[in-house]
């Protein structure tokens, strides 16, 4: 019986080392496929300027201005006058034909520089109907006098091109920034009366201007521009400076026609200042340099 127990015994711990070997040597079955996730790729926008080329109107240029300008001009009593009664005198009218001249060169890229300068003189008779104290010297009344204004003006302006740049479009919009200098000196005589010495004098305006321009551009040999600029200081000078233009481009030449409007006055802190406006049309002729 105790052999038989040890029979079975010695079976069972063969079978259980048996079947401990075959567990031991089986390799598990691979399980389903994982799906990986793809890498993440960041994608960037890059803003590509188009290469749109400089208008030839932004180069070196150099041109001549012809401006028919009109208009009325005064002598008034300022507010350091002791009598603004005897102060006061209507100027010629602007009747005369207006020189000028304007130079551009390149400031960046669709921008332009500006440089422009005119002058304009005019001379009347007028007589008196008062007693008048015009730049201290006394004008009896019924004096004949002879009266000579002289306006010159420099301007600097940089054309700043606001929208769209580059110029995709026929539209454009500028920004002006302006530096405006202005001299108004006036000479009043009476040739008829040998007593009375002639009258001279000056006044001067620096100030800075701002303004917005237009250019229409419906082919590269055509355009369309108009601007306005100006300045006040309260109680003191100002300037308001407004044109519209035709230009015709060929070659290296333009050709401009157009209509302008010139406002000024000199600070009244004086005893006498001078105020006036100037409007008319003008033509021009501008030769484009290296291009």
């Amino acid at each position: 019986m105790r052999n038989r127990v040890k029979s079975i015994f010695r079976a069972s711990l063969f079978a259980c080392l048996l079947l401990e070997i075959n567990v031991a040597g089986q390799t598990p079955e691979p399980g389903p496929p994982q799906n990986t996730p793809p890498a993440t790729v960041e994608t960037k926008t890059t803003r590509t300027v188009p290469n749109v080329p400089d208008d030839s109107s932004n180069g070196w240029s150099i041109g001549a201005i012809y401006w028919l300008s009109n208009g009325p001009a005064d002598l008034v009593a300022g507010t350091q006058s002791t009598n603004p009664a005897v102060q006061n005198l209507a100027l010629p009218r602007f009747k005369k034909q207006t020189p000028g001249v304007r130079i551009t060169t390149p400031a960046g890229k669709y921008n332009r520089l500006e440089i422009s300068g005119f002058q304009t003189q005019t001379t009347g008779a007028s007589k008196t109907a008062i007693d008048l104290n015009l730049f201290g010297n006394p004008f009896p009344a019924g004096d004949t006098l002879q009266t000579n204004v002289r306006v010159r003006n420099v301007k600097v302006s940089w054309n700043y091109l606001m929208y769209p740049a580059p110029p995709t479009s026929k539209i454009r919009f500028k920004a002006l920034f302006e530096f405006q200098y202005l001299s108004a000196r006036t000479i009043v005589a009476a040739p008829l009366d040998v007593n009375a010495a002639t009258a001279t004098g000056s006044r001067n305006v620096f100030l800075p201007t701002l303004g917005l321009g237009t250019d229409i551009v419906p082919s590269s040999h055509f355009r369309i521009e108009v601007k306005a600029s100006g300045f006040a200081i309260p109680h003191r000078s100002y300037i308001a400076d407004a044109e519209a233009a035709a230009v015709v481009h060929a070659w290296h030449v333009e050709l401009v026609g157009g209509a302008r409007y010139y406002q000024f006055r000199t600070s009244p802190n004086s005893d006498e200042y001078i105020r006036g406006k100037m409007f008319g049309p003008f033509v021009s002729v501008r030769l484009l340099l290296g291009k």
